[in-house]
């Protein structure tokens, strides 16, 4: 009780079918770059809800997300925020 294989052949046309290596990455711990990054954005994150919540805030981070192309207010205040900070 096998596949034929032109049966085998046509449910494996069905499907792609994707092949890779194990993925070398090697998990190390952060340098203390990273880590000062990280606790920006986190910074960066609070803060920006923070504004938000002003409706004057918000509106003017609306204008500069179209302005500059970003998708909400909440990313161009993010982006304020990272590029003083930085």
């Amino acid at each position: 009780m096998g596949y034929k294989p032109s049966a085998l052949a046509e449910a494996m046309s069905q499907f792609k079918l994707l092949v890779s290596s194990y993925s070398k990455h090697v998990r190390s711990k952060p340098s203390d770059r990273q880590r000062l990054n990280q606790s920006k954005f986190k910074d960066a994150a609070v803060w920006a809800k923070r504004v938000l919540e002003d409706p004057l805030q918000k509106e003017h981070y609306q204008q500069q997300a179209a302005k500059s192309g970003l998708p909400n207010a909440y990313t161009a205040a993010i982006a304020e925020y990272m590029r003083d900070k930085l």
